[in-house]
């Protein structure tokens, strides 16, 4: 008798504290998601350099409880986007000339993720974020049936929460670790690693500029995929220059206006693959707006910076092709003259 009731405290004490540990797992993952929800009205700023391209870009967020505007500024590379989300619909602008016009998508579609539009605070939650990421559903908090672990290790010298689980996939059927690091009190998640077959997904982020809390200062994204031998799919860190917290936005921040277009842009709506109307500058019209000879010589303008500077590259190219043979020559002559 006294066996059997041995047992059965056994294994109630193994159930509670499984229980508990399940559920401290589950407290530390939606401290990091409540943290984030405290700010749902903010302007953000960010670097994005993307190694595997060899690409470095700019991007300007605004974010109004679910509306986001982005824009990701021009370079000596890059044309720029500017979009809006709006949940039903999305607005994309590419490059900055009047024949480039909008498309209004749908959120769904496949014309729609080109915009790279997202919610920011799940930068350090998402290797590849974009518009349908929410991030109430980050860090596995909807997965019930998937019970965390929880341990205390120590990462870069400082005490952390090792969050992990391990198991067989709901929906595909393969193996997958999930691993998430997360310090506490202040529950900023400071690593991720997920691994399924063929991928590896890691974020690491850095929280040196108390300013910009609850965002990291610096965040590091890479994908690696290959199962017999790993290759670097995307390689990205992030490095935050400005967070400003808001109460709100001018009401135009997030309509057509906001996107500075010339005058006579045609906006698109891909849902129903009809023109809606050209921007008259302050509104959408049925027709076409006449300029004076004034605005057309302005929006002659517009389109010249995009000209000089695709003349201004090839000319370079050309100028770095000589400059290569004639170095080669000269080190040829050098060559022998020694010899």
């Amino acid at each position: 008798m006294r066996f059997l009731l041995t047992i059965i405290f056994v294994c109630l004490f193994s159930y509670v504290a499984f229980a508990s540990d399940a559920d401290k797992a589950l407290a530390l993952r939606k401290g990091v998601i409540q943290e984030f929800q405290k700010i749902d009205c903010f302007h953000i700023r960010y670097t994005e350099h993307r190694a595997e391209e060899g690409k470095t870009v700019e991007q300007v967020v605004d974010f109004d409880r679910g509306k986001i505007r982005k824009e990701h500024l021009p370079n000596k590379t890059f044309y720029g986007i500017k979009s809006i989300f709006l949940e039903d619909f999305i607005y994309i602008k590419h490059g900055p000339r009047q024949i480039d016009g909008v498309d209004l998508v749908d959120p769904k579609s496949t014309i729609a993720f080109g915009s790279d539009i997202y919610d920011p605070r799940v930068l350090c939650m998402d290797v590849a974020p974009n518009h349908t990421v929410r991030l109430e559903t980050c860090l596995n908090t909807h997965q019930i049936n998937r019970k965390f672990s929880v341990e205390k290790i120590i990462l870069d010298g400082k005490t952390v929460n090792h969050v992990f689980w391990e198991g067989q996939n709901e929906v595909h059927g393969y193996s997958e670790r999930i691993d998430y690091y997360i310090d506490e009190p202040s529950f900023r998640i400071l690593k991720y690693s997920e691994i399924i077959p063929d991928r590896h997904y890691l974020i690491e982020s850095k929280y040196t500029n108390p300013a910009f809390l609850p965002f990291p200062t610096k965040i590091k994204s890479v994908l690696k995929r290959g199962k017999d031998k790993e290759y670097v799919r995307f390689d990205r860190t992030i490095t935050i220059n400005e967070v400003e917290i808001k109460k709100s936005f001018p009401p135009e921040t997030f309509t057509l206006k906001s996107l500075d277009l010339p005058l006579n842009t045609a906006v698109v709506d891909y849902r129903i693959n009809r023109r809606l109307g050209y921007w008259d500058g302050e509104k959408l019209v049925d027709d076409y707006v006449h300029m004076s000879a004034q605005k057309a010589k302005e929006l002659e303008n517009q389109k010249k910076p995009s000209y000089l500077f695709r003349t201004f590259m090839m000319v370079l190219s050309v100028l770095m092709v000589l400059a290569g043979i004639i170095w080669k020559i000269i080190a040829v002559q050098k060559k022998k003259q020694k010899e």
